[in-house]
């Protein structure tokens, strides 16, 4: 039977990085600044979900206090450190993935969640007026394009403004020749 305490694999060694939060990051950001200070060892409070993470994938360690009711300190591994260096160097060149999808200039807008918004924010504000002005019709109606059976006549219109593709004389005659075609089936 497999011992149940291994250490699971993990890929921070071969160059293929897994994803981690930004909140495991900073934490791995906080135990490494508190190593170089001289103190290895800090108590950080991390939710349980996350710390299960990070000691899971072998990137903290936990030590536990000579006395009994002392919390909990914990310290970054190496593996930690070497997904923590993977992921500042990431973050310096300035992923695509980090600009605007739509100038391509600007950083992505981060919420107050700590979510990354798909635009910048001059881009997505922009993007939420083009939304409501085409969902509330107050955009100018486009030139009336003409019918596609005839061509000559512009297409016919419902009291909404939702456009039919034929002008009101092609499409009655249309329905009439379905109605037509309905009526000889039903003799049948």
């Amino acid at each position: 039977m497999a011992n149940i305490h291994q250490k699971k694999q993990s890929h921070f060694g071969t160059g293929k990085s897994r994803y981690l939060s930004r909140q495991a990051y900073a934490v791995l950001e906080a135990l490494a600044a508190a190593e170089q200070q001289g103190y290895p060892f800090i108590v950080v409070e991390i939710n349980h979900a996350l710390r299960l993470t990070l000691m899971v994938k072998d990137l903290i360690m936990p030590h536990h206090g000579l006395h009994e009711g002392e919390a909990v300190a914990y310290r970054i591994t190496p593996r930690g450190k070497q997904a923590l260096r993977q992921w500042l160097q990431r973050s310096q060149r300035g992923k695509p993935g980090d600009l605007c999808r739509e100038c391509r200039q600007r950083q992505r807008h981060q919420q107050p969640s700590g979510r990354l918004a798909a635009y910048c924010l001059e881009c997505q504000r922009e993007y939420h007026r083009k939304r409501y002005h085409l969902r509330y019709g107050l955009v100018r109606q486009p030139k009336k394009k003409l019918c596609a059976d005839c061509g000559q006549q512009p297409r016919a219109q419902t009291p909404k403004g939702r456009l039919y593709p034929y002008c009101v004389d092609c499409r009655k005659a249309r329905e009439t020749v379905i109605r037509q075609r309905w009526r000889e089936r039903m003799k049948k």
